[in-house]
Formats: structure tokens, C-alpha cells, sequence
């Protein structure tokens, strides 16, 4: 039997820690979804396989979109 794919979001997937957590998790063959404040200066991290959505955690409209989540990381 396989493991269970899951639904997960990752907060700060375009930082550093949070880009390699959110690719791991597409390697993985999980559904990512990655939030970010859209305020970058560094580069980012390839983000290949993540669906971005541009906001942060007290959007209320954003915590709307995301209720079908079953894992969540903030960084």
C-alpha cells in the first residue's frame, strides 16, 4: 500500500527554508500550495510543481480559499 498524498501549504515558500520544504513535499507527490508575501529581495527558489498564492495569514479571503488544507507549514 502507498503512502497518502496529502494537501499542503507552506507559508514563506518563496524563502529559502520554506522553498526547499515546499519542493520536497511536490517531490514527494503531495498537492502544494505556496503562500507568499510577494516581498522578496533574495532570489527564489525554483517553485517548480507549487500553485503560488500572494498574501499572508491574517488575510481572511486567503484563510478562506485554503479550508480543503491538511498539513500547513509556517515559516
Amino acid at each position: 500500500m502507498g503512502k497518502t498524498k496529502r494537501q499542503v501549504v507552506v507559508f514563506g515558500a518563496t524563502g529559502e527554508i520554506g522553498g526547499r520544504i515546499a519542493k520536497g513535499c511536490v517531490e514527494a507527490g503531495h498537492k502544494v500550495v505556496g503562500i507568499s508575501r510577494g516581498t522578496n529581495k533574495r532570489s527564489i527558489p525554483d517553485v517548480a510543481g507549487v500553485e503560488m498564492l500572494y498574501g499572508d495569514r491574517s488575510d481572511e479571503g486567503l484563510r478562506d480559499a485554503l479550508t480543503w488544507c491538511q498539513s500547513a507549514g509556517l515559516l
